[in-house]
């Protein structure tokens, strides 16, 4: 036996015991931030889902395929070539004196649904129909039974809608030394909705919605919950938006949206952090980064090409804005929603805080469903 005293183990250099340390730190950041904000993610990564798969939590709603043969004995509509509805396009504008010819080299293609609704005694219908390929689909869900109010409508109150506003604004812009062809014009989509409650002769409380772009009135009783399927109540939620001009639950909400959306981004690049660390797992790692940035590139720049495919016009605050036009016109009307639509536009969720700042309350419909 050795009488030799034992060697002291090396101690690491100052530089590894901060990478430890700053590595140590990635880890628990990695993981309390999952921890803390573990439900938002799932809901948000779940009602994102929803919006491709529009069926899933709708209770009720259910897709009866359309063959194309039965849609041409039934209707005469058979399958729709788009080469030759771009040809008579360009056909007619010919006719009108413009020199244009068809980019034989490019495949003209439809984009977006075909949609036709309709209702029946007990349920609403939603007819989907691929053009190109003489199909359809038909969505069937059960019709709301609930009664309007009796208040329910529209309700004018010139001194207090928005259109009043206007001429009032006239002399913002050239106060601010901005220069305008005109003078502000109410905004066909922005506009708030007053929330309030009221009692009636029988003693019901109800909330009430006052539109005070399109002078809608609505309500319901306060003790009577919305009918709503988790499709909706999930789509509303993901679909709110904005930090409100005062603190609410809304503005929490905002917040919350905003940490998670902070938050994917450190766990993607913690994640690299902690891949890079562990010295097996380098090789196989690098050939799944390298595949996950090449195929996210192409879906992107591909996704980007088709987008900016139409003549498409950059976007303000809120949307586009409203068209120009002389002071004395007068403003656009209101009295029925502003719906943007890129064929059939999925309806049917109830109007939230931050949706009633922005359009107005959309009519219910089935929802738009792939046609596979």
């Amino acid at each position: 036996m050795s009488d030799a005293p034992d060697r002291p183990s090396p101690q690491p250099s100052p530089r590894k015991r901060r990478r430890k340390r700053a590595m140590r730190w990635v880890r628990k950041t990695h993981m309390y931030l999952g921890l803390f904000l573990f439900p938002w993610v799932i809901f948000f990564g779940v009602s994102g889902m929803l919006f491709n798969h529009p069926n899933i939590g709708q209770e009720g709603v259910h897709a009866r395929p359309i063959p194309a043969e039965l849609l041409r004995e039934q209707t005469g509509v058979g399958p729709i070539d788009p080469d030759e509805v771009a040809a008579e396009v360009v056909e007619a504008l010919g006719e009108r004196g413009l020199d244009y010819e068809l980019d034989e080299d490019f495949e003209s293609r439809f984009h977006g649904s075909t949609a036709f609704a309709t209702n029946g005694a007990d349920e609403t219908h939603l007819v989907l129909l691929d053009l190109e390929a003489g199909r359809g689909l038909l969505l069937s869900r059960p019709a709301e039974s609930a009664e309007p109010p009796a208040f329910a409508g529209t309700l004018e109150l010139p001194e207090r809608q928005l259109a009043a506003l206007e001429p009032k604004l006239a002399g913002l812009m050239p106060a601010l030394e901005v220069e305008t062809d005109g003078p502000p014009r109410r905004h066909p989509r922005i506009a708030p909705t007053l929330r309030f409650r009221m009692t009636d002769a029988g003693g019901t409380r109800w909330n009430v919605t006052y539109h005070l772009g399109s002078g809608q009135l609505d309500g319901r009783p306060t003790d009577e919950s919305p009918d709503l399927s988790l499709h909706d109540l999930l789509g509303a939620m993901h679909k709110t938006h904005h930090f409100p001009p005062r603190l609410g639950p809304t503005t929490f909400w905002a917040l919350f949206a905003d940490l998670t959306g902070i938050v994917l981004v450190i766990w993607a690049l913690t994640g690299l952090l902690m891949w890079v660390q562990i010295k097996k797992a380098r090789v196989v790692g690098t050939v799944v980064v390298s595949v996950g940035l090449l195929v996210s590139a192409w879906t992107m720049l591909a996704t980007h090409e088709e987008l900016r495919f139409p003549n498409v016009r950059p976007e303000g605050p809120g949307g586009p804005p409203p068209p120009s036009a002389p002071a004395e016109e007068a403003p656009e009307s209101e009295d029925a929603p502003a719906v943007e639509t890129d064929g059939a536009e999925e309806t049917g969720a109830p109007e939230t805080e931050a949706d009633s700042e922005t359009e107005e309350p959309e009519a219910s419909a089935p929802e738009r469903a792939p046609m596979e």
